[in-house]
């Protein structure tokens, strides 16, 4: 049969008297109607190309040369108006990217519906990273560098408008600086579900680390397992007032909605059974702790304000449209003293435990009251008390409550 073989790829073309191609026909286009199969075979682990795409034209500075596209091609039907049959073609194509030691390259994925032009959609670049694109040109994309996949800009990537999910579980979201409009780094809108079990919970974020961390051997100052660390607001010009600045907000607690009848609603609830392990004369439990700390504060307006305060419980109002009677209602409330259970003893049991400094109790705005009270300047403010009562605090002796 005459025709030649292919040095390359191996294969035998035969000459077109056979409904073949000859090699004087190679350097023209070819239209090919059935389907064809390039074998080759014995190649192993060695990297033998089967068949080539190349444009071999040099490149010059900012004049790269791509490579021909790979068009996978089919047709597909449109009902609309006026209904017709379009092409759907997916295309490969290289792309070299000027550099300045060498060029690197991208394998870009393109897409064209129609008479529509050819539209990226996905690249592997000569690092090895994959960059999927929801948009029709390229400005966020995901990414796969390694075993980590991240959310980001590719205008440029160097500014580092990252999310990324790595396969040991580790999440690092690192946007770009804006510098107008009023950005938020994360927002998480809840679904309005329906129709969802009955007497099952639905937890909309669930943080679980309940788990063991285990440390190597050596003493550990303080661990962590959520840390929200505050920001600091300032104004580009002149001087302006925030007049309130809060670290975390919760808005209020879950509110009753139809057929709905809440016997207990809470905005935050601290607390739970817990293993603290040996105990030591350092001991401390706390389910909120407010640590020793600094205010700092400048200007010399005197503050008439209640001021600064670790911990301010503002007064709630319970409202009704109709007669709802509550017993009893406080801006704060402990049950009781701790309670010692098993083999636990407590020497001492308070439910109100002021280590150190006066306490103030205004009462109802005529009659202040002090503990430990000065019969003669309770205050500081050079008025003597109206009287004293005295107190015995166990392991401490007398102590007096002064009215004024």
């Amino acid at each position: 049969m005459p025709g030649f073989f292919d040095k390359i790829g191996g294969g035998f073309f035969p000459d077109r008297n056979d409904q073949g191609i000859s090699a004087s026909d190679l350097s023209s286009a070819q239209a090919w109607t059935a389907a064809h199969t390039w074998t080759v075979n014995s190649i192993g682990t060695a990297q033998t190309p089967g068949g080539s795409w190349i444009n071999s034209t040099a490149a010059a500075a900012g004049a790269q040369q791509y490579s021909p596209m790979l068009v996978l091609s089919g047709q597909g039907w449109k009902t609309d108006a006026t209904a017709a049959s379009q092409e759907v073609a997916f295309a490969w194509q290289t792309r070299p990217v000027q550099g300045s030691d060498a060029p690197t390259g991208l394998l870009d994925l393109q897409v064209k519906i129609g008479a529509g032009a050819y539209s990226s959609k996905a690249r592997f670049d000569s690092t090895g990273k994959l960059y999927v694109n929801s948009l029709d040109v390229f400005g966020t994309a995901l990414l796969m560098q390694g075993n980590t996949l991240y959310c980001e800009s590719l205008a440029p990537i160097s500014q580092g408008n990252t999310l990324g999910l790595s396969n040991y579980g580790q999440i690092s979201h690192s946007p770009v600086a804006k510098t107008s409009g009023s950005p938020s780094l994360m927002v998480i809108t809840g679904p309005a579900h329906t129709t969802l079990t009955a007497s099952a919970e639905a937890t909309d974020l669930n943080f679980n680390l309940a788990r063991t961390v285990q440390f190597a051997q050596g003493a550990l100052a303080t661990q962590r397992a959520m840390l929200i660390q505050a920001p600091t607001y300032s104004f580009a010009t002149g001087g302006a007032t925030l007049s309130t600045a809060v670290t975390v907000a919760i808005s209020a607690a879950p509110a009753a909605g139809t057929n709905t009848t809440l016997t207990r609603t809470f905005a935050l609830r601290v607390g739970g059974d817990v293993t603290a392990g040996p105990t030591s004369a350092g001991f401390i439990y706390r389910s909120i702790d407010v640590p020793a700390h600094t205010v700092t504060v400048s200007g010399t307006t005197q503050a008439t304000s209640v001021g600064p305060a670790a911990l301010g419980l503002g007064k709630i109002t319970i409202t009704s449209g109709q007669v709802s009677p509550i017993d009893n209602a406080a801006t704060l409330y402990i049950e009781d003293a701790p309670a010692a259970a098993g083999s636990a003893t407590i020497t001492n049991r308070y439910a109100i435990w002021v280590d150190y400094g006066l306490v103030r109790l205004d009462g109802n705005g005529t009659h202040y009251f002090e503990i430990p009270g000065d019969a003669t300047d309770p205050t500081g403010a050079g008025g003597p008390a109206a009287g004293r009562v005295p107190i015995n605090v166990p392991g401490v002796g007398t102590k007096y409550l002064a009215y004024y």
